[in-house]
């Protein structure tokens, strides 16, 4: 078994890859880590130190371990327990919490090996409510988390008109605080501010309807100086205007890239279109619309999007191969490779596995 770390921007993945079925010479009894003879593959994972440890269940399944200090305050939580064999088959998972000691289940009934175990350690740290005190629809609708700055959006104001509006956070001390609204100087009723936002350094980019043009839209992009955020200019599409523009937005640095697959760079603190990229084979995929539209959906490499409790998950995909070790997300292109599992020495961390001895013959080592 290897165990392995990816540091996210959700938090640290602690992940186990179990090269083969383990042997019923080494497993033991199941019912030592609270569980039953012939249930499957079974890891588990010791605490040391000050901290206590409780599992929370939803629908009779153990899906979150809490670790707390002395004084009781949630230091770590294990959640979103994602369990995949090498086929990319999704394996039945639950945590357990016997005598000190984490237990990670896994029916791996069918399973071909390598298994990744693959649970999320990660803190909530506060709750980002909207800055006026309203509760409208549609907060968080579009989020983005660089360093110190998160910036959501919303689609309603307080009037219900559907303007949508960008909200700055600033991080200081440890503690977020709301920092700007940004509205563009054009929007109006149903401009529906913030469907897409995109941050990098001191650059933020929205979309929204254009004033007076039914669906269509527009990419505004707001600068930083200092701590003030002032509108720069507003990106409009070469061409045609239409209503799928700014569907999908990133930026890097001078470099943004929309839904509508145009690459531009700034000229002389302008923004102008470079390039139009197309995919070389258009594809669709059932509910995902046209093909090319797929392409800017965020792949494998952004694994999830959250700030607080709010969670985004990836869209279905064309692909049926499985997600590489620190990804729970398929990849949209067209060939994925399946996990790249290496063997090695045996793992030095107290995470070990353990199997009921059912199943599938295995093959026995010395070490």
């Amino acid at each position: 078994m290897t165990e392995w770390y990816v540091n996210g921007p959700l938090g640290i993945e602690q992940g186990f890859t179990v090269q083969e079925r383990p042997c019923a010479a080494r497993a033991g009894a199941a019912e030592a880590a609270g569980g039953e003879a012939g249930e499957g593959l079974v890891i588990e994972v010791g605490i040391e130190g000050d901290l206590s440890a409780g599992v929370s269940s939803a629908g009779g399944a153990g899906d979150a371990l809490s670790l707390r200090d002395a004084s009781g305050h949630e230091v770590l939580r294990y959640t979103d327990l994602h369990v995949v064999d090498a086929a990319g088959k999704v394996l039945p998972a639950r945590l357990a919490l016997v005598e000190g000691t984490v237990a990670i289940h896994v029916d791996d009934a069918g399973a071909t090996y390598p298994v990744v175990v693959d649970p999320l350690v990660w803190v909530e740290q506060q709750k980002l409510l909207e800055p006026d005190g309203s509760s409208q629809v549609g907060f968080g609708r579009g989020l983005v988390l660089q360093g110190d700055t998160a910036v959501a959006t919303r689609f309603t104001d307080q009037n219900g008109a559907l303007e949508g509006a960008a909200y700055v956070f600033a991080r200081a001390g440890g503690f977020w605080a709301p920092q700007q609204e940004l509205i563009p100087s054009d929007a109006a009723s149903g401009a529906k501010i913030g469907l897409t936002v995109a941050l990098s350094g001191d650059t933020l980019a929205v979309t929204g309807r254009l004033p007076g043009s039914g669906l269509s839209r527009a990419v505004y992009v707001f600068v930083r100086s200092g701590d003030t955020w002032v509108e720069q200019q507003k990106v409009l599409r070469p061409s045609t205007a239409v209503y799928s523009f700014g569907d999908a937005l990133a930026l890097d640095g001078d470099t943004r890239l929309v839904g509508d697959y145009s690459q531009s760079t700034p000229q002389n603190g302008a923004w102008v279109e470079t390039q139009k990229l197309i995919p070389p084979t258009p594809r669709s995929c059932p509910g995902s619309g046209p093909a090319s539209r797929s392409m800017a959906t965020p792949s494998s490499s952004g694994r999830r999007a959250r700030t607080a409790r709010t969670r985004t998950r990836a869209r279905p995909t064309c692909s049926s191969a499985p997600a590489a070790p620190g990804s729970r997300h398929r990849s949209w292109s067209r060939t994925t490779a399946r996990p790249t599992l290496t063997s090695g020495p045996r793992s030095r961390s107290m995470a070990r596995p353990r199997s009921s001895g059912t199943g599938t013959p295995c093959t026995c080592s010395t070490r």
